[in-house]
């Protein structure tokens, strides 16, 4: 497996996922250039340039949330998730789309203004 971060990101949920179920992965750093974009290659696997992806096998991933529950379903006995999935699915998606996008405005506040370098596309 493979997983495509930068720092800062939502890719610290799917680095810390992936160690909890201890299996062999690499960390790929994405990194922008001096105006923000991401390089082509990276654009070859995920063409919205979002961090992060993670990709096993031909499968390619973006959004962490999908990640956390491909990884959940695919390693059952790591216990990443309950077995009654309500709950889980009603938190992922508070942490995923309403509480980490607070928390970038909050630290990375040049993300969502008109000046600096970033985007808002990350996480």
């Amino acid at each position: 497996m493979q997983l495509y971060w930068r720092p800062r990101t939502a890719a610290f949920a799917a680095d810390a996922a992936l160690g909890e179920i201890d299996v062999p992965y690499e960390r790929i750093l994405v990194e922008r250039d001096s105006v923000g974009n991401v390089p082509e290659d990276y654009l070859r696997i995920n063409p919205m340039g979002q961090v992060p992806t993670l990709i096993d096998d031909s499968l390619v991933l973006p959004e962490v949330a999908a990640m956390l529950l491909y990884l959940a379903d695919r390693y059952p006995e790591a216990r990443l998730a309950p077995a009654s999935r309500a709950h889980f699915y009603r938190w992922l998606a508070f942490l995923t789309k309403t509480f980490l996008p607070a928390l970038m405005r909050h630290f990375c506040p040049e993300r969502f203004g008109t000046e600096g370098v970033g985007s808002a596309a990350d996480g």
